[in-house]
């Protein structure tokens, strides 16, 4: 944990690779530790194919039940992997996919 905040935390991601990586577990945190999702970083790595949104968004009902019974990731049915590999493919870069999923600023009023 100490590597990691010493040497990526606060470090802007460059590359659709790493932005969509990053998008994936960040999916798969909500709820957990931190220090959990990077334990298991290596496997998601793996699993998930490297996190190649193309191949990702192929991913059949086989796939995704692998992937569920998999011990060496983080499982969930709610996560989205899948539909977030679609929009990086529709949007071309995950930065834009980032950009267009972000939600409207509130409408604050004095």
């Amino acid at each position: 944990m100490l590597a990691y905040h010493d040497d990526e935390w606060g470090v802007p991601l460059h590359g659709d690779r790493k932005l969509f990586g990053k998008l994936i577990l960040d999916g798969f945190q909500a709820g957990l530790s931190w220090a959990v999702i990077l334990h298991k970083r290596a496997r998601f790595l793996e699993a998930f194919d490297g996190f190649d949104p193309e191949r990702m968004a192929r991913y059949n009902a086989q796939k995704i039940a692998q992937l569920l019974r998999d011990p060496g990731i983080v499982r969930n049915r709610q996560t989205r992997c899948c539909g977030a590999s679609w929009e990086v493919r529709r949007s071309n870069t995950a930065a834009a996919a980032c950009a267009t999923s972000r939600p409207a600023p509130a409408n604050r009023t004095g």
